[in-house]
């Protein structure tokens, strides 16, 4: 064939028809095939219609994996693993939880700082009394007369000692100032108990103060009250003088075994342990303190400079040879409890001895 010939049978096998534009040769609606004459042609999506549904197939994944539940294997896995985490969490927030009560008792001492400051400066220098005991009756420093006096709760001051005012005062001031949270409160009492009773023999808050810190009397004769252990001043207390410690809960309305109804204050190691001296000291039983922090083996102590510190007593009591440090709360007087010439100097304190 001549060249030329064959170049234009190339282009008539690779051009393209025209486009129609009769609606006649436009392809059906819908798809037909061949059928014999006679026969109805019927459109697809009504074959489809009537053909019998598929049989229900489990829904699949993106690929192609049938979806199913977790099984009982997968289950017991998640829950152990729960469980481990769970025992794991539980020490910490148990620790955390344990330290913000100690933070927030630590704040309750703080305050009571504070207020002992307070009172030192409203009473020309002269520091908190421990109690103030009469012939028949005992006021302690948590008192409405005392302590009172700085909360603004000193509503009926010195009255003889009956009426449920003193005992509502008593109980607030012990809710706002002298709760410590991380100590045992089951044997409070409710409301009607604070208010029908808030004697001292009752006293039911979490610290106790230092006795040394002084004692007035009523003396019947000269219908008059005297200072009992020196009449203290804030210059006569050195700074590492505990005067303020936590103490055992429950208390409320509790006999102690060696010296009848629990009392508020303390004085020497006869009112810290039940059975000193021990050998070795953690065999020392706690008979007015407490020790509410750290599983139950330390405490937080106040001492008269202001600074608090976490305590273990059965050591922090002691030095390195096992001596008892009682300098730092027991001023040993010679006055004692009854006379009315306390001898002053309190040999039992030391002064630039490292405290707590």
């Amino acid at each position: 064939m001549p060249r030329g010939s064959q170049k234009s049978a190339r282009r008539a096998r690779t051009s393209v028809p025209p486009k129609s534009t009769s609606r006649s040769r436009q392809p059906a609606k819908w798809p037909v095939t061949d059928a014999p004459a006679g026969a109805v042609a019927i459109p697809f999506l009504a074959v489809a219609a009537l053909a019998p549904a598929e049989p229900v197939v489990a829904r699949r994944g993106a690929k192609g994996r049938a979806a199913r539940g977790f099984t009982l294997v997968e289950l017991l896995v998640v829950i152990g693993i729960i469980a481990v985490l769970i025992g794991i969490l539980l020490p910490a927030l148990s620790k955390a939880r344990d330290q913000a009560n100690m933070v927030a008792c630590q704040s309750g001492e703080r305050q009571f700082w504070t207020l002992w400051q307070m009172y030192a400066n409203d009473y020309k220098g002269y520091v908190l009394p421990a109690r103030f005991q009469t012939v028949s009756a005992e006021y302690d420093w948590f008192e409405p007369m005392f302590l009172g006096q700085e909360l603004g709760k000193a509503k009926n001051k010195y009255d003889g000692g009956s009426g449920t005012q003193r005992a509502m005062d008593v109980a607030y001031m012990i809710k706002v100032l002298l709760t410590c949270p991380a100590a045992d409160h089951t044997g409070n009492p409710d409301a009607a108990q604070g208010a029908a009773d808030g004697s001292s023999g009752n006293y039911f808050g979490d610290y106790i103060y230092n006795s040394w810190m002084g004692t007035y009397k009523y003396d019947a004769a000269s219908a008059s009250s005297f200072p009992v252990n020196y009449d203290l001043k804030l210059t006569d207390v050195p700074g590492n003088v505990v005067i303020l410690m936590e103490s055992k809960k429950p208390n409320w309305n509790t006999p102690d075994t060696a010296a009848g109804n629990y009392k508020a204050y303390f004085q020497n190691y006869k009112d810290i342990w039940n059975n000193y001296p021990q050998t070795p000291t953690s065999k020392l039983q706690t008979y007015r303190y407490g020790t509410p922090h750290v599983k139950g083996k330390k405490m937080n102590v106040l001492s008269a400079d202001g600074h608090i510190s976490l305590v273990d007593p059965t050591k922090d009591f002691f030095d390195a040879k096992g001596a008892l440090r009682d300098y730092l709360w027991d001023a040993k007087d010679s006055s004692g409890l009854i006379t009315k010439a306390p001898t002053a100097g309190h040999p039992g304190w030391k002064r630039g001895v490292p405290g707590l």
